[in-house]
């Protein structure tokens, strides 16, 4: 894709939700969220960490939508996805086995060939229905008009987010761990994408997001003061993926981005980002390095000071996403060595005369 059609301001921030995620897991399945004393300093800035990044899941999500809107539905795309899969699947499988073969206790082999099926990565699973529904999404913002698009918006919000936080899961929504939950995600970003009017207010959606993570944030605090059942699993509720609050931080940070511009050396280096910014998730979110290196691996730095446990979790969140990218660009450009993209364009040639 030509430079000028790029849209840089989304991809800035496919590449900042990314590392967003990182620094997610190395705060919190890293252990020291779950290792701080409640009410100390260190306790309160990792959840406050936590309630700044903990949108980054939905902002993918989000994109998605965004630019796949405009986008037309091929099976090598998802094919090609496929494969960086399971390349670094197999490649973390055999490394694994040969440097530290403890680390592949409880690994299933289904998981090694059957990476969807097995659920190693949910949001790749969850995935598939997105995939799955795409055309026909697609399909519904070309046919349909803007009332329609927009009862149907507000009634997947009410089935996925306000139905689960209030009464229950009835639609299956997984607390935003669910096909379904990234299905609206992705419907969502297409409706941004197809009847947003509002430009050029960056400043204005940011201070947005600030707010709505602060409410986050306080959200979490009250959990500690409050004892009644119903009030406590509301406010649990309002701090998971599927939150009208998780969301509407997400959808601040669509609008803070979407028509931001960058200086050319800063659009460059984010637009050679982009496209390997889903390694990151795939190389270190991956089942045995995540277990090995990750969970639980970082207790002790919730005792520490605060700069060093902020340190150490941005610290090692900015290795992660850098060495991450580093190992994608080999893969990518084995991959065109191998002229995979090419040859996987031939299966859409064939669906076509299906």
């Amino acid at each position: 894709m030509r430079e000028e059609k790029r849209l840089v301001g989304i991809d800035l921030l496919r590449n900042l939700s990314m590392f967003g995620i990182v620094l997610l897991h190395m705060t919190g399945a890293s252990g020291i969220i779950t290792s701080a004393t409640p009410g100390t300093t260190n306790y309160y800035c990792a959840w406050f960490v936590e309630a700044i990044v903990f949108c980054s899941v939905n902002v993918f999500g989000l994109i998605s939508g965004y630019v796949g809107v405009e986008g037309k539905w091929k099976i090598s795309n998802y094919m090609y996805l496929w494969l960086e899969v399971e390349f670094y699947n197999v490649l973390i499988y055999f490394f694994a086995r040969l440097i530290h073969p403890e680390w592949i206790d409880g690994y299933e082999l289904k998981e090694l060939f059957f990476p969807v099926s097995s659920n190693l990565y949910w949001y790749f699973s969850a995935y598939f229905m997105v995939f799955a529904f795409m055309p026909i999404i697609n399909a519904a913002f070309e046919t349909l008009n803007k009332g329609s698009l927009t009862i149907i918006l507000i009634l997947m919000f009410i089935m996925y987010s306000i139905i689960p936080l209030i009464i229950g899961d009835t639609f299956y929504a997984g607390f935003g761990y669910s096909g379904s939950w990234l299905v609206f995600l992705y419907y969502f970003g297409g409706y941004i994408r197809r009847f947003s009017e509002i430009e050029k207010k960056s400043a204005l959606f940011l201070l947005g997001y600030i707010i709505i993570t602060l409410l986050a944030f306080c959200i979490y605090i009250m959990r500690n003061y409050v004892s009644e059942n119903y009030v406590s699993n509301l406010l649990n509720g309002l701090f998971k993926y599927n939150s009208p609050v998780v969301l509407a931080q997400a959808i601040f940070l669509i609008y803070a981005f979407k028509s931001l511009n960058l200086n050319s050396i800063l659009r460059r280096i984010t637009i050679s980002i982009a496209p390997l910014s889903f390694a990151v998730y795939l190389i270190h979110g991956h089942k045995i390095l995540f277990w090995a290196l990750i969970v639980e691996k970082w207790n002790y730095f919730a005792s520490c000071s605060i700069y060093k446990q902020l340190l150490v979790s941005g610290g090692m969140s900015i290795l992660i996403f850098v060495s991450c990218i580093l190992i994608d660009w080999i893969r990518y450009r084995i991959f065109e060595i191998l002229r995979v993209r090419t040859i996987l364009k031939k299966l859409d040639v064939y669906v076509k005369k299906m």
